[in-house]
């Protein structure tokens, strides 16, 4: 069998970007392409969990925009017409933003428009709406919190951001039953309707319909002046929670810390480093503690990047008898990564396994879209993406080593287990 060439990804080829002001000042940014007789239109609101007080509001308010408007106060109305003209939508609650996405037909795209515009700015947020969501997601919660997997990372980001911040509170199934329909209001007229949401609008489109959206978006006032939103505390001091359950026959296992983010100096080779120590399936972790011990179905460490904080994780279930070798085998490989160089071979398909990754965040005019979303919350721009490449290609063993002995060690991890 003749093995196909392998050939080095240098550089990746950027879609066009436009940027333009609605009349009143919203942001909106495209991506055309003609390939597709579709078109995607982001709304992202600076909704997200990070701006809450209380437990929920965010992924509530979010939930309720779509179960009816003033015009439509049955949902199943509202429904009917995104079928009809064959729209698509997802809702989204992320860290900091509210994201509504719709997906959009070529030959209906006039006829959309007034149909969001009803859902995002003419909600009628009902209370049998709010009650139905309500007991929804109590029910729901309460599903989650028999999971050892759920509990382990809820303690974790209890620890990494402290309790009485909004990331870090321990949510209750009782904190449904506090949120009421004035706070969903509320919370609504503050982070969406006066709110500077940006737009992002990607695939074929004809040039008028930009200014279609800004005669129907432009209109709105924005008013309100959001806070800054809270910070982790990166001093905070590592803790260690071990919770043994009988009835568990895996134990989740989280382990979480603070760690370097976008716009480091380091960050690259972090990243990288992070990509060998256990971000992909031929990872140290998993080479190790799956394939070598089969103590799990899997093990990773992940980075999340945030404009309130940057973190690593790792994560994994193992059989409740191999919890104390994962652990000393976890520990191990942090100190390979510190005291040993990995190879050509390994370095070689590290970075090509990361090159193509890269290529696949970029693989159509959608994801172009998704990545400046991304890269707009983290003040950054696409010569972000030029620098990583570039640094994929170049970095050496002994950088990836360097980068684990001054940003990786067990001590700075709160660590969780729980099963």
């Amino acid at each position: 069998m003749i093995k196909p060439k392998i050939h080095k990804i240098s550089e990746i080829k950027f879609l066009q970007q436009e940027n333009n002001s609605l009349q009143n000042g919203i942001k909106l940014s495209s991506f055309y392409n003609n390939d597709i007789n579709a078109l995607k239109i982001d709304f992202v609101f600076p909704a997200g969990r990070i701006f809450q007080e209380k437990a929920f509001i965010s992924a509530m308010t979010n939930a309720i925009i779509r179960e009816g408007s003033n015009q439509h106060p049955n949902s199943a109305e509202i429904e009917e017409k995104l079928d009809y003209f064959g729209i698509f939508v997802q809702q989204r609650i992320e860290t900091y933003w509210s994201i509504f996405s719709f997906y959009i037909p070529l030959m209906y795209l006039e006829k959309a428009l007034p149909i969001i515009h009803e859902i995002l700015f003419d909600p009628i947020i009902d209370q049998v709406s709010l009650d139905f969501l309500k007991e929804k997601g109590k029910s729901g919660l309460i599903k989650q919190l028999k999971k050892p997997a759920f509990l382990a990372r809820q303690h974790a980001m209890k620890m990494l951001w402290g309790e009485n911040h909004p990331m870090g509170y321990f949510p209750k199934s009782s904190d449904f039953d506090n949120l009421s329909r004035e706070d969903l209001i509320q919370f609504y007229n503050t982070y969406y309707k006066n709110s500077q949401f940006n737009i992002y609008v990607s695939g074929n489109f004809p040039r008028v319909f930009i200014s279609k959206i800004d005669t129907l978006f432009g209109q709105h006032p924005v008013e309100a002046i959001l806070p800054e939103p809270k910070r982790f505390l990166k001093d905070r001091k590592s803790e260690t929670l071990i919770q043994k359950e009988e009835k568990q026959v895996q134990t989740a296992l989280y382990w979480t810390a603070p760690c370097i983010g976008p716009g480091h100096s380091d960050y690259f080779d972090f990243k990288i480093m992070n990509t060998v120590f256990g971000d992909y399936f031929g990872s140290r972790l998993m080479t190790n503690i799956r394939e070598e011990k089969a103590y799990t179905y899997g093990i990773y460490s992940s980075i999340s990047p945030k404009t309130t904080g940057t973190n690593i994780s790792i994560q994994a279930e193992v059989g409740k008898a191999y919890l104390d070798d994962t652990i000393k085998q976890i520990d191990l490989e942090i100190d390979n990564m510190k005291t040993q160089l990995i190879n050509n071979e390994e370095l070689e398909l590290i970075q090509n396994y990361m090159s193509g990754e890269l290529l696949s965040v970029f693989d159509g005019v959608f994801n172009h879209a998704s990545v400046l979303r991304y890269l707009d919350e983290m003040n950054l721009d696409f010569t972000y993406y030029k620098h990583y490449i570039d640094r994929i290609q170049s970095i050496t063993p002994e950088a990836i080593r360097e980068a684990a002995r001054k940003h990786l060690n067990s001590e700075m991890f709160h660590k969780v287990c729980i099963g």
